[in-house]
């Protein structure tokens, strides 16, 4: 933080300025134990609440606290989280204990709505003891419903979800949002598991014998159900926990070494777990988010699931990586002629194998990594990543900028970062200017205002409302999200301009409604486009604005075989471009005219004129492609608009029967939506003003 210490917070004044709400989609409670075991009691019973101290110094993190030193490095018991809350302001600290005071400060702190998360209860999701664990669960739940209950408002608490079993997940999740009208939930992302044959034949040692289990790919049980209760129930399972205590965050005497990066280590495996175990794809409208890791982890995630998929989907592994593929007479000549001394003796071994080490069959059930996520191309599996999950970074985390530029991430996403303050931590040290430190990334140009606004409000409203769309109804933010999500963006971003529209599209408005509420498609079906709304599209672009009449276009039409052609045209401008350019690149260059039916190259075949400059010229045909693009979407099709280097390669526009001097202003993908894009918001910040005179 770089607000020079001694001057005031600035939270409250930065919201101020500001034209929509900010939601903390991660602040936490720090529950009062002594109403902790009240409740407890309640739920479970004296005897239950008599074994609370007796069950926590045994299997929680505080079980350091009751060892010496010889025997935390006997058992490498790993050093826990303490002073964790902050404590040098009082006031911040009672205010990390008090939901009332919490909800009295928000507007101090310049955040609109919270989602609330436990703090005593992220130990509790692991304990060993059964009959504990979920009582302490239960007893949480109730004591968290019943303290947040007159704050609806302004925050909502999170309940915790344990998830040692699916059945004892999906009681809890009933009694949660049923009986106590939760309406957010965290879960564990995994499980610590005794190693079954351990467990079989030497239980003595069980509890040294463990592997993490992340719940999808491989585990031992189906939590499907789970998966499909939360749809049912309209709640966003949120992951709350890291590898906190296992093998490579397990210092016995050193806090920082074990927190740093274990939120972002957990969130990663289970995250990983989620998308090659299919989860996305059997439950395409579940949303995740992995909260206190950022989104750093998740940008190289992503790439790299895309890169590997390119290069070890199912089909591809088979024709470039299969030993059985190689030829072996081919392998025996090349020994011979450039094995030397040592190796053109064993010319003729290479020739009928490697041995065992190279060597080994393949079971072909194990050989696609990739089967269970349905995905048909690396963009698919992109879209699942980008569609389904969500990340929470607070507010410091210079990393969020990654997240916002495309430029990092595959086929130019952005991922859905969310601010999640972990207000009520130490991370959080003075409360009041937890905003202060979010807002320095817009002072430091890392993040403009519309990622901004993404990042603090667009992102959690459309995550949560995806789920649930009465999820804020009630709340001070409702109908700032409904303006968010509905294309009215542009009403709440006028605060201060006269001349800003306070009325609804009216009915029957169908031009305003089709440009209002078009976005780019993230994925395309391959259904064909009958060609009686191909003609109406083209029919919208030759009407675009154009000065003097020159019909300074073409419009170009390629589908079928001809996207073929087109692609290996896209591949041989990039060779010519970049010749070090790998085979894969190639394919994957070829591959992007195969992601619509049909395909429109917008060119610009301008005319040297007196009157009408080649700038114009070239415009009016942009204007021509944003006409098609919104007849598409008033047809119920869509589409989206690429450039890249293929506009700009001559080997593309030779192969398109263009002129040197003609321009490709774009390529037009249409086609049936698989896959829709949401409008983004219409904020005129920074680029709509009203000129008075000088």
């Amino acid at each position: 933080m770089t607000r020079p210490a001694g001057t005031p917070a600035q939270g409250a004044k930065i919201r101020a300025s500001l034209n929509h709400p900010i939601i903390d989609s991660d602040g936490h409670v720090m529950e009062s134990e002594f109403a902790l075991l009240d409740t407890l009691k309640d739920v479970a019973g004296a005897k239950t609440a008599a074994r609370f101290e007796e069950v926590v110094m045994k299997y929680a993190m505080h079980r350091w606290y009751g060892a010496d030193r010889k025997a935390r490095q006997d058992m490498r018991i790993a050093r826990p989280s303490f002073w964790h809350v902050p404590a040098g302001n009082t006031k911040d600290r009672a205010t990390a204990m008090l939901p009332g005071l919490m909800r009295h400060r928000l507007d101090e702190f310049g955040i609109d709505f919270m989602v609330v998360y436990t703090t005593l209860g992220l130990s509790f999701m692991h304990l060993g003891d059964d009959e504990m664990r979920q009582a302490l669960c239960r007893s949480l739940n109730k004591l968290n419903a019943e303290t947040f209950s007159e704050f609806k408002d302004r925050m909502t608490p999170a309940a915790i979800i344990p998830m040692h079993t699916p059945q004892e997940a999906l009681a809890e999740l009933d009694y949660a949002v049923n009986t106590l009208g939760m309406k957010a939930v965290t879960i564990s992302g995994h499980e610590w598991r005794t190693i079954p044959k351990v467990l079989r034949e030497a239980p003595e040692m069980a509890r040294f014998a463990k592997y993490v289990d992340y719940l999808t790919l491989d585990s031992e049980f189906d939590y499907d159900p789970v998966w499909q209760k939360c749809i049912d129930l309209k709640v966003v399972p949120t992951s709350h926990v890291g590898t906190y205590g296992g093998p490579n965050h397990g210092s016995i005497s050193n806090y920082n070494f074990n927190h740093a990066g274990h939120f972002a280590a957990g969130a990663d495996m289970f995250c990983r777990s989620l998308l090659l175990g299919g989860v996305p794809h059997r439950f395409p409208q579940l949303k995740f988010a992995f909260l206190e890791g950022g989104v750093g982890w998740a940008s190289m995630l992503h790439n790299s699931m895309v890169e590997r998929f390119e290069k070890r989907n199912g089909q591809e592994i088979r024709r470039s990586l299969d030993p059985a593929s190689a030829d072996r007479a081919m392998m025996e000549e090349l020994f011979q002629t450039y094995g030397g001394p040592i190796l053109s003796p064993k010319a003729k071994l290479i020739r009928s194998g490697e041995g065992i080490m190279l060597g080994q069959q393949e079971d072909p059930d194990f050989i696609d990594d990739f089967l269970r996520t349905g995905a048909k191309t690396a963009e698919e599996l992109s879209d699942q990543f980008t569609n389904s999950f969500y990340f929470g970074c607070e507010g410091e985390d210079r990393m969020t900028a990654v997240a916002f530029n495309a430029e990092y991430n595959m086929f130019d996403k952005q991922l859905n970062a969310m601010f999640s303050s972990d207000l009520g931590h130490w991370d959080v040290p003075e409360m009041a200017g937890v905003i202060d430190e979010t807002w320095e990334m817009v002072e430091h140009g890392m993040v403009n205002q519309q990622d901004f606004r993404k990042f603090v409000f667009g992102n959690a409203a459309r995550m949560y409302t995806a789920m649930n769309p009465d999820f804020f109804t009630g709340t001070v933010v409702e109908r700032a999200v409904n303006e968010e999500l509905h294309g009215n963006a542009s009403k709440a971003s006028f605060p201060k301009t006269s001349f800003a529209s306070t009325h609804e599209v009216p009915k029957g408005h169908g031009a305003i409604n089709a440009v209002m509420t078009r976005a780019s498609a993230l994925r395309l079906s391959e259904k064909a486009v009958d060609q009686a709304d191909l003609d109406l599209i083209l029919e919208a672009g030759l009407r675009a604005a154009d000065h003097g009449r020159l019909r300074p276009w073409e419009f170009i039409v390629v589908r079928g075989e001809a996207r073929d052609s087109l692609g290996k045209a896209f591949a041989d401008g990039l060779a010519e471009r970049a010749p070090s350019t790998d085979e894969r690149g190639l394919r994957t260059e070829h591959a992007k005219t195969m992601r619509a039916p049909v395909i429109v190259v917008v060119a610009a075949k301008t005319k040297e004129t007196a009157n009408v400059p080649v700038i114009e010229q070239v415009v009016s045909a942009g204007g021509a492609a944003q006409n098609m693009l919104v007849a598409a979407h008033g047809l119920d099709l869509g589409g989206f608009w690429r450039t890249g280097s293929a506009a700009y390669s001559p080997a593309v526009k030779k192969a398109l029967g263009l002129a040197e001097k003609d321009q490709i202003v774009g390529f037009l993908y249409l086609g049936h939506v698989e896959a829709a894009g949401k409008p983004r918001p219409a904020d005129p910040a920074g680029v709509v003003r009203e000129w008075k005179g000088a």
